[in-house]
Parts: structure tokens; C-alpha cells; sequence
């Protein structure tokens, strides 16, 4: 699974306005919560995977996307929060 990054940018007078990297991490943030709506629309059948074997596979190789998407979300969400608590 991917790690969220401690990493945060400084808000400053000779920086990138703060609501413009707000915006940035907001449309990660949006985009992330598409792929996991789609991702879970995408959940494998039995009946597209007749192998109970590649079927649980199937399902581990789905669950792995959808932890590195959510990670991606929360690192968007940390950031959103730590620029806007920014003085």
C-alpha cells in the first residue's frame, strides 16, 4: 500500500497562492474518489471468473487498487487541511 507523504508546501508571499493549492489537492482529492466509485463498479463475478483460484486473485488485485487510490485520497485530505491551517 502507498504512504501518505508527510511532505507539505509553505504557503508564502512569493509562493503559489494558498486557494490555487488548495484547488490542486481538491481535484486529486475529487479525481481519487471517481477511480474508488469506479473501481468499485468494477468488482469481478464468479461468473467472469469461473476459477475460484483466479476469482480470489481477481478480487486481491482489485482490493490492492482500491488501497493505493484511498491512500492517494488521504495524502489529498492531509494536504487540503495542513495548507488551509497554514498562518
Amino acid at each position: 500500500m502507498v504512504k501518505a507523504s508527510p511532505i507539505v508546501p509553505r504557503v508564502n508571499l512569493s509562493g503559489t497562492y494558498r486557494n490555487t493549492l488548495m484547488t490542486q489537492q481538491k481535484a486529486v482529492r475529487d479525481a481519487a474518489l471517481g477511480l474508488m466509485d469506479a473501481l468499485g463498479k468494477a468488482v469481478p463475478e464468479a461468473r467472469d471468473y469461473p476459477d475460484p483460484v483466479i476469482l480470489l486473485q481477481a478480487k486481491a488485485i482489485l482490493l490492492s487498487k482500491l488501497e493505493a487510490v484511498m491512500a492517494i485520497h488521504k495524502e489529498a485530505e492531509d494536504q487540503i487541511h495542513s495548507i488551509r491551517d497554514q498562518r
